[in-house]
């Protein structure tokens, strides 16, 4: 039987693959009624289930309003934020970069706020176990 040249045997292979491909692709496609809902658009929630995702992350403060209370952690590449309810305390994002949070959350002004390394650190302690001496 006579042997067709190579360029013929590679189309005919790469013909066979793409086949094979579209075949296996129809078969095996999800059925989107069937398919969880999509999370990808939502604040994720960081850590394992039932531990603390701040662990071992330093606390540079904290940021509260009406609305919002806002822990401010030392991440490797810039601040990370976790949002909670100010009413409640639930949790609403945790440990979210500055453009997570202006896309979650675009009535605080956090990408606004600026954290230079050459700036002052200023400092305030409003607990107090007492009257001042």
């Amino acid at each position: 039987m006579k042997r067709f040249s190579p360029a013929a045997e590679r189309i005919v292979t790469i013909l066979g693959l793409c086949i094979a491909f579209a075949l296996m692709a129809s078969i095996f496609a999800p059925d989107w009624t069937q398919a969880e809902e999509d999370h990808s658009r939502s604040p994720a929630l960081v850590g394992e289930p039932g531990g603390d995702p701040h662990a071992g992350l330093f606390s540079l403060g904290i940021i509260e309003d009406d609305r919002y209370e806002v822990h401010i952690y030392a991440g490797d590449y810039g601040p990370l934020y976790s949002i909670y309810d100010a009413a409640d305390g639930r949790e609403l994002g945790v440990l979210l970069d500055a453009e997570e949070v202006a896309e979650w959350f675009p009535e605080l002004p956090i990408p606004a706020m600026g954290f230079p390394a050459d700036a002052p650190v200023g400092l305030a302690d409003p607990q107090t176990d007492g009257p001042p001496d």
